[in-house]
């Protein structure tokens, strides 16, 4: 799915940008650039200048038919256009697709950020930013959610031209519904002007134009006016980027209403003040509306951006404990919560990952979903780092393959990847975090006070 790609190289170059220092005390500098290089390129392949009356692009949405990408258990080196079909689902620019193309946008320019601050690659960066641009414009002239229309089309031109005559060609009957292979029906958009925020904000952070700073007022306004109703849930994911765009803003402009949005958010995930957010018995704080793993390290990261933050309306206490915050929600998923939630660290971690290329043999052997997907066994490649998305309440986890607990995907890790760089970049210790405070005790600085307090 290009959205949830797009998402996940958001949050990656993202934390690359705000915590260099992080990364490069762990050495790891290098793998999160060639992470964020990967995705920035795949997301370059995913649209096309169209020609003709509309003009526009061509964008795809999803590569593979769902059904028959879950029948084939198999490793991904293996699943080859003659074992299995795997075609291309698209939508117009022109026909709405603002959500889209803003994810795409706002990974583009983020990633075009970080490979101009790290080793100045120029012609990478104008590469990245003549991308987003051409995108931005239809985005926004053309607005609309991608998921609203059943205007989609599955074609096989994409195929013929990644094939050769030996290899049969991918039959792409359009799609009326959501059957035929989409996926539509579990990555639905919900709203287009809170991504429309998120791009224009990050064109905003790369060119200071001041006209990018008026397309961030438009589209906060009209998202809080007409979309505002998806922000009571307190989710940051694909699909939900207005607190993560208020987060940028804050670092950007430092404007009041963007932290007061901010900090409404966290006093929300800290305090639980509304009953929205809910705490383990062992201290993972979980979403209602979006409980898995992945969802709390979204809130954890930008806790914890927004608590580097120097600013008058983020006092010293409050700063500390939102950073607090990120340390006890990336401590549960290492172990605190009485098991590692992360394949191969720790103790007792996951050893049954929900993964083809974690559950299949090594070397590209057979593999069927009877064996490797039911199977009891351990699965013979470990996927070092992996977060399971582990939706539960009560701290248990089923380690099963066939288990929602033991799924891993993208963009359920890729928040936490920069929440780690962030807390190896901050100060301050655990045992500072617990100095007058237990892990569920009540954080006055954060729950008792006002949502800002400028200070002199």
């Amino acid at each position: 799915m290009t959205v949830t790609t797009a998402f996940t190289t958001s949050m990656l170059a993202w934390g690359l940008l705000t915590f260099p220092k992080g990364y490069a005390r762990a050495g790891e500098t290098k793998h999160a650039l060639e992470a964020v290089k990967w995705g920035a390129d795949y997301l370059l392949k995913t649209f096309h200048p169209e020609t003709g009356r509309k003009g526009g692009f061509t964008m795809v949405y999803q590569v593979g038919n769902l059904t028959t990408d879950f029948d084939t258990w198999s490793s991904p080196e293996n699943m080859t256009a003659r074992e299995v079909r795997r075609p291309a689902y698209v939508v117009h620019s022109a026909d709405g697709a603002s959500d889209l193309a803003g994810q795409l946008v706002g990974a583009l320019v983020s990633s075009a950020l970080v490979f101009k601050e790290n080793g100045n690659n120029s012609a990478y960066y104008d590469k990245l930013m003549t991308a987003a641009g051409g995108l931005y414009k239809q985005a926004t002239r053309h607005e609309g959610a991608y998921t609203s229309k059943f205007k989609y089309e599955c074609t096989s031109k994409w195929s013929r031209s990644r094939v050769t005559s030996r290899v049969p060609r991918a039959a792409c009957p359009p799609p009326t519904s959501f059957a035929n292979g989409s996926a539509l029906a579990f990555y639905n958009s919900t709203s287009f002007r809170d991504d429309l925020l998120w791009a224009a904000a990050w064109m905003y952070r790369a060119t200071n134009d001041s006209a990018y700073l008026a397309d961030v007022n438009k589209y906060y306004g009209a998202h809080v006016d007409l979309e505002s109703e998806r922000d009571l849930a307190l989710a940051t994911d694909w699909d939900n980027m207005f607190f993560p765009a208020n987060v940028l803003l804050a670092q950007l402009t430092d404007e009041g209403a963007f932290h007061v949005a901010t900090q409404d958010m966290l006093k929300q995930w800290i305090c639980s003040t509304t009953g929205k957010v809910l705490f383990t018995p062992r201290g993972r704080a979980w979403n209602r509306a979006a409980p898995t793993l992945g969802g709390t390290a979204n809130a954890a990261l930008l806790s914890l951006i927004y608590g580097q933050l120097h600013s008058k309306y983020v006092p010293v206490a409050k700063r500390d404990r939102y950073t607090c915050f990120a340390r006890a929600q990336m401590r549960y998923v290492l172990g605190d919560g009485g098991r590692s939630l992360m394949v191969g660290w720790g103790k007792r971690p996951p050893i049954r990952a929900q993964s083809k290329i974690a559950a299949c043999p090594k070397g590209g052997g057979p593999c069927d979903k009877v064996r490797h997907l039911f199977g009891p066994g351990a699965n013979p490649n470990v996927m070092l780092g992996a977060i399971v998305e582990f939706p539960t309440y009560d701290d248990a986890f089923a380690d099963v393959r066939a288990s929602n607990d033991s799924r891993v995907s993208i963009e359920n890790n890729a928040a936490a990847t920069s929440t780690f760089a962030g807390l190896n970049q901050a100060t301050g210790t655990w045992d500072q975090c617990l100095q007058g405070f237990g892990v569920l005790t009540r954080d006055k600085a954060v729950c008792d006070a006002p949502l800002y307090s400028p200070s002199s």
